[in-house]
């Protein structure tokens, strides 16, 4: 991106101010030597540069965003992400992290509450999640999600 918007500068701007004093491509397609830049060539350049690096620098930090969005931090977090990827709820899920473990359906429904109430999840769900991790670390959420029915 930077390196066309340099030639853009070097070969566009010239002919758009038709100043012979401004640098151009010779014959060869080279940059001819002889030809010296112009102050407002200059500036053209410079102008342009800066606006392209800022640009760059903007793009970069709205997509480090969305990665960083991607990557929950919290067993709360993954548990979202799960539930948006695979289209259950999370009362599901905590049946789902409990099918491995002596845990009643009473006690999911008394540990779901307790999550909805306080955030704090069960044993069984943070080894359900740990487990997981390293897939949902891999997997994008979806900007939208369209239920078939």
């Amino acid at each position: 991106m930077i390196g066309g918007s340099f030639a853009l500068s070097l070969w566009i701007f010239p002919k758009i101010v038709s100043n012979s004093r401004y640098i151009g491509f010779g014959h060869s397609g080279m940059i001819e030597p002889s030809i010296v830049f112009t102050r407002e060539a200059m500036i053209l350049i410079i102008t342009q540069m800066v606006v392209t690096i800022v640009v760059v620098l903007l793009v970069a930090r709205q997509l480090i965003k969305r990665i960083n969005q991607d990557r929950p931090d919290t067993v709360q977090g993954y548990l979202f992400k799960m539930s948006r990827i695979t289209g259950i709820s999370e009362f599901e899920l905590f049946h789902k992290a409990a099918e491995g473990w002596p845990v009643s359906d009473k006690r999911i429904e008394i540990d779901f509450n307790t999550y909805m109430a306080s955030e704090n999840t069960p044993y069984y769900v943070n080894h359900f999640v740990r487990k997981n991790q390293e897939h949902l670390d891999k997997l994008h959420l979806p900007l939208f999600i369209f239920k078939q029915h």
